[in-house]
């Protein structure tokens, strides 16, 4: 009789509590994307696969600059251009004196086959004959020899160019605009770039 009357009391209680309690609150926030800053502290060095000291093959001021301390840079770009003034005047006069050779070797040409023909009717010597076509042979040697003049002149042009061996980073620039370079005088510190090879690390001392 007692364990019977314990339940009535129980039931009407559960019940009354379910009733009774408030619906638990909801609370909305807005979601944001970020980075977290590390809290702890990390001793190390920045290892590069590859680190070059680049340096110039001529001399000369600088006329142009194209880059700076920091600056990503792809294999062959252009860091530095020297003045190339004379360089030009250079190449301008070769251009002409290969110009003057082609119209010497031309006239040889024509005044040897004058003579040739002349020679088989006995109206030439041997001598004048000869004369002409070693003077001709004498004109295609210097023209051989201007044409690997220009070539260099040519080279020279280009390696007034300072560029980037490889796709990098710029550490440390080393000139700036309108400072004299010299033979092997470095322009930038450069170092592969992280990104274009994984073997950057973080080194702990």
């Amino acid at each position: 009789m007692s364990r019977f009357l314990i339940l009535l009391f129980i039931i009407p209680l559960t019940a009354f509590a379910q009733e009774v309690m408030p619906p638990a609150n909801v609370v909305t926030a807005v979601v944001e994307e970020g980075e977290i800053n590390p809290t702890g502290k990390m001793i190390g060095a920045l290892l590069f696969d590859r680190m070059s000291a680049v340096a110039s093959e001529e001399e000369g001021i600088i006329e142009h600059h194209f880059f700076d301390t920091g600056l990503v840079v792809n294999k062959g770009d252009v860091l530095v251009e020297l003045n190339t003034d004379l360089l030009n005047k250079d190449i301008s006069i070769i251009r002409a004196q290969i110009g003057e050779a082609d119209a010497e070797m031309k006239k040889l040409d024509n005044e040897l086959k004058r003579l040739d023909s002349l020679k088989k009717r006995s109206l030439a010597s041997q001598s004048a004959y000869e004369n002409t076509y070693y003077d001709l042979k004498a004109q295609k040697n210097r023209k051989t020899t201007l044409m690997r003049r220009f070539e260099r002149l040519q080279l020279e042009l280009e390696k007034s160019k300072v560029r980037a061996p490889f796709d990098g980073i710029v550490l440390e620039k080393k000139k700036e605009l309108g400072d004299w370079l010299g033979h092997g005088d470095v322009v930038a510190a450069l170092a592969l770039h992280p990104v274009c090879e994984p073997s950057f690390r973080l080194q702990n001392v």
